[in-house]
């Protein structure tokens, strides 16, 4: 079977003929004797053709409604023509696109089943065309898979709150001084509480003494705390990060949904100047002139 050019002189629907170009059917129309329209040649040119009751019309109308997307219908023409002659090649030729053009699961409904049939039909003369035809066919679907995939992947995400997208904020860059200064006073004040206690206060000594190693022990958190963050901010501005869960292995952290918000802060208190996270994991640094304006 060849696709040809041919078009129904009444309503311009697209007609499929056999090899020998002579049985036709429109699908749109429904008439068993129709002119044909030949469009390679001379537009004007017309000429009957009659509709043989063999399976070329099964055929045609799954070529017509598979042009059309219809695939339901397609697959029903396809399968009658199976039906009346199973060992034609272009019934299973025409159910296997059908199974992968109309495959919303993305999974083998099928479709590799009726090739087979296909490759063991087909004149030798075809069957390398065909199996082109069919891997390119097979690409559209993995691409098609892989894409459902990372909508699913990304939806998971999203549940898990592991996906944020944080646009970069542009300046400008906020220091780690004030927290520095903040943590040096907290520490300066540990002694001055003890030595209040001891010297004026002595009947609040062991208040004294326990509110000191509070302001000490959250001295040295902070201080901590704050020796990640601007570790974090160097690995990011030099690049030797260029994704969360790099970022996350380097700082030996596991919990990424809580890791995310500490560097989402980072980003929009001016920490990190020039840098958005995309997609909740990829860092992307914008020019410098971006951030300029």
């Amino acid at each position: 079977m060849s696709k040809t050019d041919y078009r129904c002189d009444k309503c311009g629907t697209p007609l499929y003929l056999d090899a020998g170009g002579k049985s036709a059917t429109c699908p749109a129309c429904g008439n068993k004797e129709i002119y044909i329209q030949d469009l390679r040649e001379n537009e004007d040119k017309v000429f009957p053709v009659q509709v043989s009751k063999d399976i070329t019309e099964y055929i045609a109308k799954g070529e017509a409604y598979l042009e059309m997307k219809e695939f339901s219908s397609a697959f029903e023409s396809f399968a009658k023509a199976i039906n009346i002659d199973p060992n034609d090649y272009r019934g299973w030729w025409g159910t296997c696109r059908c199974r992968i053009l109309d495959n919303y699961l993305c999974e083998d409904n099928g479709y590799s089943r009726d090739f087979k049939k296909v490759q063991f039909l087909a004149p030798s003369m075809i069957k390398y065309e065909l199996e082109t035809k069919y891997e390119t066919y097979l690409s559209v679907l993995n691409k098609k898979k892989e894409e459902k995939e990372n909508e699913i992947e990304k939806a998971k995400k999203i549940a898990l709150g592991e996906f944020i997208s944080v646009k970069e904020y542009k300046g400008p860059k906020k220091s780690f001084k004030g927290d520095i200064l903040i943590i040096s006073l907290i520490f300066a004040l540990c002694p001055l509480v003890v030595l209040l206690g001891v010297f004026y206060v002595e009947r609040y000594l062991t208040f004294s003494i326990i509110f000191g190693l509070m302001l000490l022990t959250g001295g040295v958190f902070l201080t901590l705390r704050l020796k990640d963050l601007m570790k974090m901010v160097s690995l990011i501005e030099k690049g030797e990060v260029d994704s969360v869960s790099q970022l996350m292995n380097v700082m030996k952290k596991k919990n990424k949904q809580d890791f995310l918000k500490i560097v989402r802060e980072m980003i929009i208190s001016g920490h990190l100047v020039g840098f958005e996270i995309k997609d909740g994991e990829h860092f992307q640094k914008n020019s410098e002139e971006e951030v300029d304006k």
